[in-house]
């Protein structure tokens, strides 16, 4: 049986993947945009017999892809290609490429993602970024 932490280490390697994008597995010290942050949403247990069967994660992606400058929306720009279904910097082409994470999971992929906007706050720092979420049976 596969382990939160693997199936993120599989999902952070996924993302290294991506031209130029750092991704972590835990919130860093600081963030050196573009940069992913993986974190586990919710999961859910499916009890087999009695005991712990298969395991249904959800993670969430969290991109910090510019720091926003006043009077500029410009940083929009430069998350889209991060969202596109294609693409060197896909994310979800990449997950796409290896649905098993390294073999950390059955099945991965990305469902959606949302709040696209300049909020990203990071030390006192807003960033243009989004929120993917990629479900996981593992």
């Amino acid at each position: 049986m596969t382990t939160i932490s693997a199936v993120r280490a599989g999902l952070v390697a996924r993302l290294n993947n991506v031209g130029g994008l750092r991704a972590y597995p835990t919130m860093p010290d600081q963030i050196n945009a573009p940069a992913a942050v993986v974190v586990v949403k919710s999961g859910q247990y499916s009890l087999t017999m009695g005991s712990p069967g298969n395991l249904a994660y959800v993670f969430e992606v969290i991109l910090y892809i510019a720091p926003v400058q006043q009077g500029s929306n410009r940083g929009q720009e430069k998350v889209d290609p991060y969202l596109d279904v294609s693409g060197s910097s896909s994310i979800v082409a990449t997950v796409e490429a290896d649905i098993t994470l390294g073999g950390t999971c059955d099945y991965a992929t990305v469902t959606g993602f949302d709040r696209y906007d300049a909020l990203r706050d990071w030390a006192g720092q807003d960033f243009w970024g989004a929120v993917l979420t990629v479900g996981v049976s593992a």
